[in-house]
């Protein structure tokens, strides 16, 4: 599984805590950070070449719904946006080192951000927006070198702010806290 798109959909519940142990397209090898050579869906497009795309999706990130026509199988997105999900964040989404978008933004979320959110190094688009999170906003976030956009505002999130911004190596990051 690559890309997990059930937004708005109104589902609700919780999510069980081992629910992402077995993505195995979202998790790279730990010894050479390559993603792991699951028998995931694919078609061969270039003969000479380890380049292999997927059919089109919509996907939504950086707050933006965009149509991919084709899809290089190192993509991996998890969107459970705009539904009724509650309780705690699984602390196995850390697990998917090789995600790219998680979208998690409006729904009823509780308690604090996992620190093992840290370990998705790959992560270019994070969004929690709009739920019940609280505690303080995990500095392990400062570890993800390629993000491009963090959204935590409409939470209860507590940090000193500017010294969270300094620390997040990215330059061009959208950081907004309500």
């Amino acid at each position: 599984l690559q890309i997990f798109y059930l937004a708005s959909n109104n589902f609700g519940g919780g999510i069980p805590l081992s629910f992402f142990g077995n993505w195995k397209a979202m998790i790279a090898d730990k010894n050479d950070g390559s993603l792991s050579k699951s028998d995931h869906l694919q078609f061969e497009i270039l003969k000479f070449s380890q380049v292999y795309y997927q059919d089109r999706v919509t996907v939504t990130s950086k707050q933006q719904q965009m149509e991919l026509v084709k899809i290089l199988t190192i993509f991996t997105a998890i969107d459970l946006s705009c539904n009724k999900f509650e309780g705690q964040i699984p602390e196995g989404l850390g697990e998917l080192n090789a995600l790219y978008i998680l979208n998690l933004s409006h729904n009823a979320f509780s308690g604090r951000i996992p620190p093992s959110l840290g370990n998705l190094k790959d992560l270019e688009s994070f969004d929690l927006a709009n739920n019940n999170l609280s505690g303080n906003i995990p500095t392990q976030i400062t570890d993800l070198s390629f993000l491009s956009f963090l959204n935590l505002s409409g939470n209860h999130l507590q940090h000193q702010i500017p010294m969270l911004i300094q620390r997040i190596p990215f330059f061009g990051i959208l950081y907004q806290l309500k």
